[in-house]
């Protein structure tokens, strides 16, 4: 039983790596998934794992990337009925509710690997982040997190630039410990 509990687990968790850095296409059944290229080899053995997918080497005007792709009809439909199509504007609920209360936190994990970030204030204070477009939903990701003490704020930005973003966030030492235990420690 614990075997397919692994199973269930690390799929759940690459689901929350899609959730974050992944596409799905409506026309050629493809899902993608591009990563800096160090997270793609990190990541690689759970992919390759999973099925075959199509893996090449590319760059953005900043880092090297390494992209996985896999062209599958069923995994692409199942993805869009569960909201990828959509993600960068509605929440991950209904993603969450395919999953259950059991495989969850390995979704947020796998989320949080793909769009979050720990960092360091000069003070030392801790910040843990989730980044996503400016018009996220962030309801059920807020509320997965109220349900383990943690209380989190919403920031949206607008650059002169003209990029846009939102980013969901906490502080609190105590409520980065409880998110470690919650969704981190013993996930993959």
């Amino acid at each position: 039983c614990k075997g397919r509990q692994t199973v269930f687990s690390s799929v759940a968790y690459l689901l929350g790596y899609l959730w974050a850095d992944g596409w799905v296409s409506d026309k050629t059944n493809m899902v993608s998934m591009s990563l800096k290229h160090e997270d793609g080899v990190a990541i690689k053995p759970l992919v390759d794992w999973t099925g075959e997918w199509a893996q090449s080497n590319r760059s953005n005007r900043s880092f090297p990337m390494l992209e996985f792709r896999v062209t599958d009809r069923r995994f692409n439909a199942l993805l869009r009925g569960l909201g990828y199509r959509d993600k960068s504007r509605v929440s991950a609920d209904q993603v969450c509710a395919y999953l259950g209360d059991q495989l969850v936190p390995y979704f947020v994990h796998g989320f949080f690997d793909g769009d979050g970030t720990i960092v360091r204030s000069k003070t030392g204070q801790r910040m843990v982040s989730f980044a996503g477009p400016f018009d996220y939903d962030w309801t059920h990701m807020r509320s997965l997190l109220s349900e383990k003490g943690i209380t989190t704020t919403v920031v949206r930005q607008e650059k002169k630039t003209g990029g846009r973003s939102s980013m969901l966030r906490f502080t609190d030492r105590l409520q980065v410990i409880r998110f470690y235990r919650a969704f981190i420690h013993g996930h993959p």
